[in-house]
Formats: C-alpha cells, structure tokens, sequence
C-alpha cells in the first residue's frame, strides 16, 4: 500500500475501504497517468497524486503544484465505479493553452 498511496491516504486500509473501493483508488491514478500520456514512471508517480473524498463522498484527484505546472493542467476530472471483482476509473484533463 505504502508503494501506492502516499501519508495522506494511509487511511486507506482495509479497515476503513473495502478492497474494490482501495482498487478503485488505484484506478484513478493510472487513468490519470494515462490521460496524461506518461503513465507511472519518472515524470508522475504514484505519490506525485493524492486521491480524497469530499463530504458527500466523492473522489478528487489532487496532483503536487509542480506537476499541475510542468503538465499545463487546468482541471482534473474523474470518475470510478466499482464492485466486488473489477475497479474502472476515467478521468479528463483540460489543459492550459500554450
């Protein structure tokens, strides 16, 4: 886990997440890294992404400022489901004009 989710998500165990909620998680941050067209590696990592929930519930993607700059990112958007055997995430990306 602790190669996955960074401090901020140690909450993320299977006390508090059931485990297709934690793969959904997971989820999120490759669909991000593929958005992006880099994947997990050198230029994003999986810590590089913080993964929280507002009030109601729903999952935000947060990404340290430095990649929001290097990436040209303007918002982030995503999407997952989930049940018991598969984990699907989407996420759009818009991105600042040259």
């Amino acid at each position: 886990m602790q190669d996955i989710f960074n401090d901020l998500q140690a909450n993320f165990t299977i006390e508090s997440y059931k485990i297709d909620t934690i793969a959904g998680f997971w989820a999120i941050k490759e669909a991000c890294s593929k958005a992006l067209g880099v994947g997990i590696g050198k230029e994003l990592g999986f810590h590089d992404m913080c993964i929280y929930k507002d009030i109601y519930g729903k999952p935000h993607l947060a990404l340290h400022e430095n990649k929001y700059n290097n990436f040209r990112m303007q918002k982030i958007a995503i999407s997952m489901s989930h049940d018991c055997l598969n984990a699907i995430a989407v996420c759009v990306i818009t991105f600042n004009e040259a």
